[in-house]
């Protein structure tokens, strides 16, 4: 796993919920982000972005997700990096 995700599956995301539920899928949709396979990276950003940030909406996994996308933001190892900072931005 790459280092800035370190502690991802300590949170409760069980406890959080997304567009369609609870949100124990997203440690593993966040891990996915940083693959070196461009075809699992696509399938984790959308799935991301489909539940997490549905139609624009933030829920408690969104936030929660917030200091590992800023990791991954800023690790030079994460093949796509410009991704992860749109993803921030919108």
């Amino acid at each position: 796993m790459i280092n800035n995700l370190e502690g991802v599956d300590r949170v409760d995301w069980s406890s959080m919920g997304h567009a369609y539920g609870p949100a124990d899928d997203v440690p593993l949709w966040l891990k996915q982000m940083a693959s070196p396979d461009p075809d699992v990276r696509e399938r984790a950003f959308s799935s991301f972005y489909n539940s997490a940030h549905h139609q624009g909406d933030v829920y408690s996994c969104t936030e929660a997700s917030l200091p590992f996308l800023l990791a991954l933001a800023d690790d030079p190892q994460v093949p796509d990096r410009a991704a992860v900072i749109r993803l921030l931005t919108c």
